[in-house]
């Protein structure tokens, strides 16, 4: 099987594609990501017809990601230490359980609000193994191809994300939330099935196998770069990635469109988050931390002109170019990391970016459904952006401070320059004001 990477037409050989066990990932990643699509919107609809309030949306979102929060370090040690494979599918596995359960109890007529907050706890829990070690698995996967996997991985879940809504909205309409949540577990199993096939995954060291949580987290702090890409992430993370609380309340309330509108705002989405996929696959040039800055003070900026949208029409426009942005920086975010990340701690650091990507949408999530009720989801979205942008330029500030540079207008352009090359430049401006002088 490790043969078949270099066979096939010279396209093909330096795909991604010809990887050993890459394939089956990917087409595990089709199923699976679209199960979850499906059922995430049957379980937030479900949610709104239930209770008809937007923060019960937000507490299952917060019951979903929460457990990273809690044990994520936990989880990237354990990633470090067995097969990534294995824990990936018991995950996938679990989930599939979970769904299974609640389309049940939706197919019978016995559903309740704590069901589905129940089941998120559970998805939860398993995304504490899954995160972590899908990320040491595509690494494992690609090898020195990692930036074109993270992008093919990026464009088959947003593409899943584009027939997803779509699909729930299908049999939603036409059959009920119980299939829909049937779904997901078919794709859940679908997975473990197909992750069977995938046999090229290296064994943890013996070095992996003594890591700690702390050696990780001591890891981070050494790499700046890491340390200041995952505090990036985490400001993008609390305001702008519960984007689908802003789009049920736009649709329920503001634009009266419906589950169809909800549905149509996180299919547009997904095709900005395909577009901001390609992009990130093109680029070659390596990525700094200073690109992640400005690309995240743009997403504020675009936050607070969206908030003021005309129409539903308009508002889908910028929640497609929200989604390009957003995609970019996920991607190049992730990226980043991984490539500076020390292998044997690489499941431990990668936990600690899922902990606050992820975590701080489990923090803000009820947070923000309270504050769309309390305000409307317009004024929700203009005081995220403004969070963002001076979020953004504080980080920057920050950075700068700690790697001794400032921002200085030069020859009629914005220059970053090293504060050693500022005093020079002071004194040799000096020497030659003198120098006239005398």
């Amino acid at each position: 099987m490790a043969g078949d990477a270099g066979r096939g037409p010279r396209w093909w050989r330096g795909s991604i594609l010809a990887q050993p066990g890459y394939s089956y990932y990917l087409i595990a990643m089709l199923f699976g990501g679209t199960g979850f699509w499906v059922a995430r919107i049957a379980q937030d609809w479900l949610l709104l017809q239930l209770t008809h309030n937007v923060a019960t949306v937000g507490i299952a979102s917060s019951l979903q990601f929460a457990p990273l929060l809690i044990f994520g370090l936990w989880g990237g040690a354990i990633a470090d230490r067995f097969s990534v494979r294995n824990l990936v599918m018991i995950a996938q596995f679990t989930i599939g359980l979970s769904s299974t359960a609640l389309g049940l109890l939706a197919l019978t007529g016995h559903i309740r609000p704590w069901h589905v907050f129940v089941s998120a706890g559970m998805i939860g829990m398993a995304q504490v193994l899954e995160q972590p070690s899908r990320a040491s698995l595509i690494s494992q996967l690609a090898g020195v191809r990692l930036g074109q996997a993270l992008s093919l991985n990026s464009i088959a879940f947003q593409a899943t994300a584009f027939w997803g809504p779509a699909l729930a909205t299908l049999i939603i309409a036409s059959v009920g939330t119980g299939y829909a949540f049937l779904t997901n577990a078919v794709g859940g199993f679908m997975t473990v099935l197909l992750y069977t096939r995938i046999t090229t995954i290296r064994k943890p060291s013996r070095v992996q196998s003594a890591g700690t949580i702390r050696a990780g987290l001591v890891a981070i702090k050494e790499t700046s770069q890491i340390a200041w890409t995952i505090v990036l992430i985490g400001v993008l993370s609390v305001n702008l990635f519960n984007m689908p609380l802003i789009y049920a309340d736009m649709a329920n309330k503001v634009f009266s469109t419906g589950v169809g509108g909800y549905s149509w705002y996180n299919t547009i989405a997904a095709l900005g988050a395909i577009g901001g996929s390609l992009i990130a696959g093109w680029r070659r040039d390596p990525i700094r931390v200073r690109f992640l800055g400005i690309n995240l003070f743009i997403m504020g900026s675009l936050a607070i002109i969206m908030s003021f949208s005309p129409s539903s029409l308009v508002f889908s426009g910028f929640a497609f170019v929200m989604a390009v942005l957003f995609m970019m920086q996920m991607l190049f975010s992730s990226g980043l990391v991984q490539l500076s990340a020390d292998p044997s701690a690489r499941g431990r650091i990668m936990s600690v970016y899922s902990m606050v990507f992820l975590g701080g949408q489990a923090l803000s999530a009820p947070i923000l459904g309270r504050v769309i009720d309390a305000i409307g989801s317009r004024a929700t979205l203009a005081l995220n952006g403004g969070i963002v942008m001076v979020g953004a330029v504080t980080v920057s500030l920050l950075i700068g401070r700690s790697t001794n540079q400032q921002l200085r207008w030069i020859d009629g352009r914005l220059r970053i320059i090293k504060r050693d090359e500022v005093f020079a430049q002071a004194a040799s401006a000096t020497q030659a004001y003198s120098a006239t002088q005398a």
